[in-house]
């Protein structure tokens, strides 16, 4: 069984963890902006987001570091793991039952945080290869791996019939 340091200062844990929430529900605010940006196929807003998401990230990832530093064994490589570590021991139930209930919530935020990051980033894919097999159809590039499916959704050639846009 881990315990909690005999120095562990409920004070300054609870306020860099409320800094922390802050940050996370910053950070999900832009991603959840970003993913309506992307539904409505807004792309000169999405680089409007880039940089406050950078700086928030970098931001988030600085207050996990240093809410490790009040856990003995923590370094800046894992201090993500270190935080979420403390809600699994057996120390955690030594906190207060509001500082339990605040650890939870910052894990919901930052899961919640990841899977919308994780969805974004796979609709900004998608939308890519979109728009590359668009460009390389449009074009008359051939391109083996371009997927062309029929009404009935048979797959059918991706050889170009007639000569391409933009050919006299």
């Amino acid at each position: 069984m881990k315990t909690l340091p005999a120095d562990f200062d409920a004070t300054t844990f609870t306020s860099q963890l409320e800094a922390l929430g802050q940050l996370l529900r910053e950070f999900l605010q832009i991603l959840k902006s970003e993913a309506e940006q992307l539904k409505h196929g807004n792309p000169e807003s999405l680089i409007e987001v880039i940089e406050p998401k950078e700086k928030l990230g970098e931001q988030i990832q600085s207050r996990f570091e240093k809410i490790s530093t009040l856990f003995a064994g923590s370094t800046p490589d894992n201090a993500n793991s270190r935080f979420f570590e403390l809600a699994k021991q057996q120390a955690f139930s030594a906190i207060s039952t509001q500082l339990q209930e605040n650890v939870n919530e910052i894990i919901q935020l930052a899961e919640h945080c990841h899977d919308q990051n994780i969805a974004n980033g796979m609709s900004i894919r998608i939308l890519s290869n979109i728009n590359k097999t668009s460009l390389q159809i449009l074009s008359g590039q051939t391109a083996d791996n371009v997927n062309l499916y029929s009404a009935s959704g048979d797959r059918t050639s991706n050889k170009p019939h007639s000569t391409p846009l933009g050919k006299a």
